[in-house]
């Protein structure tokens, strides 16, 4: 899947040349060319970092689980979650003011931060109208503004010019001096204002159900995703693929461009759907190749930043300047070859002692401090916060061991707690009342 990354990053140094009106393609000369940015528009841009938005948010819900279920209590698991996004975003800071203008680690980790503060222990039902209802609004403003595109006719739009701004400034200075600006300007409108946070929230519903890693159990279930997102998020690509190529040239460039960012973001999902579906193929015995490529996914975060620490320095004005000659067609096969010697190294690691990634190995250490990797596990059951059932409500925090508070009345349909609660959930913020009987309740089913 990085491939994709590579393939989507590597227009962004294309310079000296006119823009085009979509992305950061620039305006197509040649036939190969003209092939190879249709493609690019309708199955990649716009498409992929969509499909690691929905990868990471499904992480957020792995990291915890795991480390729960280890003995890890709920208030350690969730700084270290903090920890790790406050990692990445600085990460991604230096990624995109040193390097690479179009980075999305930032724009993750702010998400992370603030929507998953607000939304992560929520029952799965109310994240599903979180995403009903924003969803729905976007996609009907954005359909109006196709509809008063087509009708507004034929008209100009100002092509972007970062890619000059940005690879095509000879001094390094310069260019980051320019990166900065754009990155301060768009990281947290990404994180917070798009996508991504309805991307979020899909995710962390397909994770509480193991969506992923049962997919032969959810078989179905991906089919129906990948078949009704993916073609209905290429064929927006494709109408705006068509108007940067010139054959859709009778309505206003910018027709497509809200629909393109509501719709066409679903095939994230899709993506992932797709590519569990086929790695159920090869559960039994891998081949070579496919270690290969998995070794990369286990090192995504050093693979992604490795793309930026080659693609920059070769392809910029302030380095060898070969993002000045390349075409678009030969840009991807450049792309493609840096992709294909971080499967390499890669592969390497993981033939030698599986050995993490040096930015797995930083990120790792920043986010668990001095918060041990795991604790005693956890023998009796632990409930997520998503999985208590509504109406189970747990009295005030008091002191382990003491009656809960005098002044503090069961609600109407409490229940206690199963048995193990307070043992698994200690260090929470609120205890199980000690002396009630123990009376059990089935929880709440994740997928409702």
């Amino acid at each position: 899947m990085l491939l994709f990354i590579a393939l989507a990053n590597v227009a962004w140094y294309l310079y000296d040349r006119p823009g085009g009106i979509i992305g950061a393609h620039p305006e197509p000369g040649s036939v190969p060319d003209k092939v190879a940015q249709a493609l690019m528009i309708t199955f990649v841009d716009g498409r992929i970092f969509p499909l690691f938005a929905f990868l990471f948010g499904y992480g957020m819900v792995q990291f915890y689980t795991s480390r729960r279920r280890q003995g890890l209590s709920d208030k350690d698991v969730r700084t270290m979650l903090a920890r790790r996004h406050w990692a990445m975003f600085g990460l991604g800071a230096a990624h995109a003011i040193l390097l690479f203008v179009g980075d999305v680690l930032t724009s993750y980790a702010i998400a992370g931060l603030v929507v998953g503060a607000i939304f992560f222990r929520h029952r799965t039902g109310v994240l599903k109208w979180w995403l009903i209802i924003p969803g729905s609004l976007g996609a009907l403003v954005a359909g109006l503004v196709v509809v008063i595109g087509i009708l507004a006719g034929p008209g100009t739009m100002e092509p972007l010019d970062i890619a000059q701004s940005t690879a095509g400034e000879p001094s390094y200075v310069a260019s980051m001096r320019t990166r900065t600006v754009i990155w301060a300007e768009t990281a947290a409108v990404a994180g917070l204002f798009f996508t991504i946070p309805l991307l979020l929230l899909a995710s962390w519903v397909a994770a509480r159900v193991r969506l992923l890693e049962d997919a032969a159990q959810h078989r179905r279930r991906l089919v129906t995703i990948a078949v009704l997102t993916l073609p209905i998020s290429w064929a927006a690509g494709a109408a705006q693929a068509l108007q940067q190529i010139g054959v859709l040239t009778s309505i206003a460039p910018w027709t497509f461009t809200a629909w393109e960012m509501f719709v066409g973001p679903i095939a994230g999902p899709g993506y992932a759907a797709l590519f569990a579906l086929l790695a159920t193929r090869y559960t039994d015995r891998r081949p070579a190749w496919v270690l290969a490529v998995s070794a990369v996914g286990q090192r995504s975060l050093s693979c992604y930043l490795w793309q930026s620490i080659i693609m920059a320095p070769v392809l910029s004005a302030w380095g060898l300047g070969l993002g000045g000659r390349l075409t678009t067609w030969s840009s991807l096969l450049f792309a493609a070859a840096v992709w294909l010697v971080s499967v390499v190294i890669a592969d390497q690691l993981r033939r030698h002692g599986n050995r993490r990634g040096p930015f797995e190995l930083l990120l790792r250490r920043l986010t668990y401090g001095g918060i041990p990797a795991r604790a005693q596990p956890v023998t009796a059951p632990v409930l997520m916060p998503w999985e208590m059932p509504a109406g189970w409500m747990l009295p005030p925090a008091h002191a382990p061991g003491a009656p809960p508070p005098p002044s503090w009345t069961p609600p109407q349909g409490w229940a206690p707690p199963p048995p193990g609660w307070a043992a698994a959930h200690e260090a929470t913020s609120v205890s199980a009342p000690p002396a009630a009987p123990a009376t059990p309740v089935r929880p709440r089913d994740p997928a409702r």
